[in-house]
């Protein structure tokens, strides 16, 4: 009896601690467009995945939670509203991801990165 009780204990420790491994780190990542113009199909690549919008107006945001794995590399990709297809810009965030980052199209369509908690 008391070696059945224990095989028990012992296997639901063994799947509590394989669910905590399940869970796959996350962060918050806002795309900001402050360029002046609309952009079309809009790609962000991450560690793990992809998520993207067919449109974003000038002075809009669109923000996301996105589960994935490090090492943080992101790859942000759009088009111009003009038909113009933009030079993807890679970013590193390193090793560690932090909790959140903000990605802004600028007026001459470079995008810049801000870390919001690291």
């Amino acid at each position: 009896m008391k070696r059945t009780a224990l095989v028990v204990l012992l296997t639901v420790v063994a799947i509590s601690l394989a669910a905590c491994n399940y869970a796959k780190p996350a962060m918050y990542v806002t795309f900001t467009n402050s360029s002046g113009k609309t952009l079309r199909n809009v790609e962000i690549d991450y560690p793990g995945g992809v998520y993207g919008m067919n449109l974003l107006g000038d002075d809009q945001t669109n923000r996301r939670i996105v589960a994935l794995t490090p090492p943080c590399k992101f790859t942000v990709k759009f088009d111009i509203e003009t038909g113009t297809h933009a030079d993807p810009h890679p970013f590193d965030l390193g090793e560690q991801c932090p909790k959140e980052v903000i990605f802004t199209v600028e007026k001459d369509f470079s995008v810049t990165r801000r870390i919001v908690q690291p």
